[in-house]
């Protein structure tokens, strides 16, 4: 990405985006609908002009942290 802002004229910002396809989501006994879920860098947020209704997007350090809101205990196929 770095690349793609030095040497593109007129980039200023990039941020790349993933969309899962996940259709719900359990946290312990409920399940939650999902409609839409969009992965990126912080920088999207800002490129977007987005600015949250309520709460916060998650941070970088968010992301990083042991333990933080974006570390979920996950099962591979077959495992329960």
């Amino acid at each position: 990405m770095t690349v793609a802002r030095s040497e593109v004229d007129g980039v200023e910002a990039i941020a790349p985006v993933y969309s899962p396809s996940w259709d719900a989501l359990k946290v312990g006994d409920r399940t939650y609908q999902v409609r839409r879920t969009i992965a990126s860098t912080e920088e999207y947020a800002v490129i977007k002009g987005l600015t949250p209704v309520a709460g916060t997007f998650f941070s970088a350090s968010d992301v990083a942290r042991p333990g933080g809101p974006l570390h979920f205990r996950t099962a591979r196929r077959g495992q329960r």
